[in-house]
């Protein structure tokens, strides 16, 4: 059983600065009930080494990458939404 009742869903791509604002954000909030699903699309600058800093301090934050074509913010929400294991699901952009 799950403790998960919400799915937070967040595609990004090359925005460090933004992302790192909204997991801020997120982590801030008083409900803990909650798991990030971050699926990036393809980042080529310090993106990944930030999302992965959070996803091995918080086990709610979870990383995961586009493998699958097309690319873009649906194909992520999409791969975001498969994983999803909250009662609840909604999706943030990056920004």
């Amino acid at each position: 059983m799950t403790n998960t009742v919400l799915s937070i869903i967040m595609p990004t791509y090359n925005r460090p600065k933004e992302t790192k604002v909204m997991v801020e954000s997120i982590i801030a909030n008083t409900f803990t009930k909650w798991e990030l699903i971050i699926v990036d699309d393809g980042s080529n600058d310090e993106t990944i080494s930030l999302l992965q800093s959070y996803s091995q301090t918080d086990n709610r934050i979870k990383l995961h990458f586009r493998k699958v074509q097309p690319k873009g913010a649906q194909t992520c929400r999409n791969i975001g939404f498969k994983l999803a294991s909250g009662k609840y699901i909604i999706f943030f952009d990056s920004d």
